[in-house]
């Protein structure tokens, strides 16, 4: 992955800026837009509501390029748009359009700005970013410049991103690098790193008796889930950056018998892979405190860490100059949460998440996007699709 050599920092920049200031005069038409996708509301859960947005995305998306509906086992579409002459190798820039609000939220909390933010459920995760990179691109083929990425919106990745993992690795392969357009940290810094996560279940089997006459015949599986906690915060408290979060814990029935049965589920999360299998080992290995207690652990790795690495860097390089000019500070940060970038670094393709537009509050009534950032960061995207290769 590399600038292209015909492409010298300061052609790129000028880029940048003709983009800039092409959106700049569309700044109404930009907010219009995202007032539209905000209103048609998205949530993960609900394919209809879903395929209306993918209806409606497939003609604004249109005038970009080639739209490909992609439909997944449950009958939700993944969108892929591949702009006039994108080549084989270029960026795949990479967004969802499922949210985490259900239907009926804009009824209560409808889409607003002023001068300084744009309010509504999903702007900032991550409708705004859809706008961005669609405009971005629009003003690269309207303006006659290059253009060597392709577009990916899907539909569940506020849900994992289940059926459409697949298609996300499928064009990443042929991606020089994964643009991730996820919301940036608070302070605007760009997600070079994030944690991996996965589950753990653990199934105890005790025995049961009568909890008066003989509860010593018993085997009391609630007290080994009790003792496990302990032993896995344990474990997690012994591997730096790990966590472990014990979420829910089952087991028990009538109070006058000894529980046979317990199950614990636990979050996990760990900023390297090397961590992440060392958690896991761990917990495999764990053993019950009654030897005639048996335990059974079961771990599902759901996501890699996303780890920050050359590559990385060598992305930041990139993007640097038309940042400059476009008078964008790039910094950089990390977090516990994971995205589709996470899916698309064990690939072997760099990865630079957090490019969307700037705001707070995700997953909040506190959402909003800075008006401000929405067409440099719109010109930014454009100039990494119009430069990498």
């Amino acid at each position: 992955m590399t600038t292209t050599d015909e492409n010298p920092p300061e052609r790129v920049s000028a880029w940048a800026l003709r983009v800039a200031e092409r959106l700049g005069t569309r700044r109404a038409q930009l907010l219009d837009d995202l007032a539209t996708l905000v209103e048609l509301e998205s949530p993960s859960d609900d394919v209809a509501a879903l395929n209306r947005a993918a209806d409606w995305l497939e003609r604004w998306l249109a005038p970009v390029g080639t739209v490909t509906r992609h439909r997944a086992s449950d009958g939700r579409m993944h969108l892929l748009v591949e702009p006039p002459g994108a080549g084989e190798r270029g960026a795949l820039l990479m967004c969802h359009y499922d949210t985490v609000w259900p239907i009926g939220t804009t009824a209560q909390w409808p889409f607003s700005h002023d001068e300084r933010w744009a309010y509504g459920p999903g702007t900032f995760d991550m409708k705004a970013s859809i706008v961005a990179a669609r405009h971005g691109l629009l003003a690269l083929r309207e303006l006659e410049l290059p253009c060597n990425a392709r577009l990916l919106l899907t539909a569940d990745e506020e849900i994992g991103s289940g059926t459409s993992h697949e298609l996300i690795c499928e064009q990443a392969r042929r991606a020089c690098a994964a643009l991730v357009l996820e919301p940036p940290l608070e302070d605007g810094a760009l997600k070079t790193a994030r944690k991996g996560q996965g589950n753990a279940r653990i199934a105890i089997a005790g025995r049961a008796a009568h909890a008066g006459i003989a509860p010593e015949d018993g085997v009391n599986a609630i007290e080994e889930a009790a003792h496990l906690v302990g032993a896995v915060r344990a474990i997690a408290d012994a591997l730096p950056g790990t966590s472990a979060t014990v979420s829910r814990i089952e087991g028990g029935g009538a109070t006058n018998v000894v529980p046979e049965h317990a199950a614990i589920a636990i979050d996990l999360r760990a900023w390297t892979a090397a961590d992440m299998a060392e958690l896991k080992a761990r917990l495999e290995a764990l053993q019950p405190l009654h030897p005639e207690a048996r335990v059974a652990v079961e771990v599902t790795i759901g996501s890699l860490p996303l780890e920050r690495t050359p590559a990385t860097q060598a992305l930041l390089a990139c993007a640097a100059p038309a940042a400059a000019a476009l008078g964008l500070e790039l910094r950089e940060g990390r977090t516990g949460g994971c995205s589709e970038g996470n899916l698309v670094q064990p690939l072997g393709v760099p990865v630079l998440d957090g490019l969307g537009v700037r705001g707070v509050g995700p997953h909040t009534r506190e959402e909003r996007i800075e008006l401000a950032n929405l067409v440099p960061q719109a010109a930014l995207i454009a100039a990494l699709a119009a430069d990498l290769d």
